[in-house]
């Protein structure tokens, strides 16, 4: 896998519309999840893709006390939209087991489909 990723990178990354990056809050090594990240955005979406748009999902938020979350958040936020400059990324907090996941997927989904409001009126007015 990460043969194909480093050498076929051309291949992998011409013409993506969109990249949802996963990201564990409880990886054991963040380090590295950052790392492929970076090389994700740097060497491939910058390169080929430049106009994609780019969802960072922060995801097993359950996992993390209450009172930390919202900082935890905002702090691998942060660093992700450093990592990513010039590019424009959004960023969800997201968990199984609330509805942030839904949430998040929700508006990934709405930003992908051209005409959405167009269509939920259309929707609305047959049934």
């Amino acid at each position: 896998m990460e043969t194909f990723f480093t050498s076929q990178k051309d291949v992998l990354f011409s013409n993506v519309e969109v990249l949802i990056f996963v990201f564990d809050v409880q990886s054991s090594d963040v380090q590295k999840d950052i790392e492929k990240y970076q090389s994700c955005i740097e060497t491939g979406i910058m390169k080929y893709s430049p106009d994609a748009m780019i969802f960072c999902l922060v995801h097993k938020m359950d996992l993390i006390p209450k009172a930390q979350r919202e900082m935890l958040f905002s702090k691998r936020k942060e660093e992700l939209e450093h990592l990513s400059k010039p590019l424009k990324i959004s960023c969800y907090a997201t968990s199984i087991w609330d509805e942030t996941l839904y949430n998040a997927w929700s508006k990934i989904m709405s930003l992908l489909i051209p005409n959405v409001g167009q269509l939920k009126l259309k929707t609305e007015e047959v049934c």
